[in-house]
């Protein structure tokens, strides 16, 4: 077997190693803190619907352009990996 071909196959099971995600990693929720977790994003969410329901078409734009320029920034910066 050449050297690159060796070389190649080494990163790649480094890579393989690095890649595994370990379950014990993970942040784990009881039922109970899930369900507060998740009912506490709702209230809140619900909130910021209202507000946004009553807002004019002039703050609606400004928004708007923010949640496009949010957008771009994520993308690009998924893009580039």
């Amino acid at each position: 077997m050449s050297r690159a071909r060796e070389s190649k196959e080494k990163k790649m099971e480094k890579i393989k190693k690095s890649s595994t995600l370990f379950y014990s990693e993970l942040i784990q929720y009881s039922d109970d803190e899930l369900y507060n977790l998740m009912r506490t994003g709702y209230m809140v969410m619900g909130e910021i619907n209202l507000n946004l329901a009553i807002d004019s078409d002039f703050e609606l734009a400004d928004i708007n352009k923010y949640e496009r320029w949010l957008y771009g920034v994520w993308f690009f910066k998924w893009r580039l990996w």
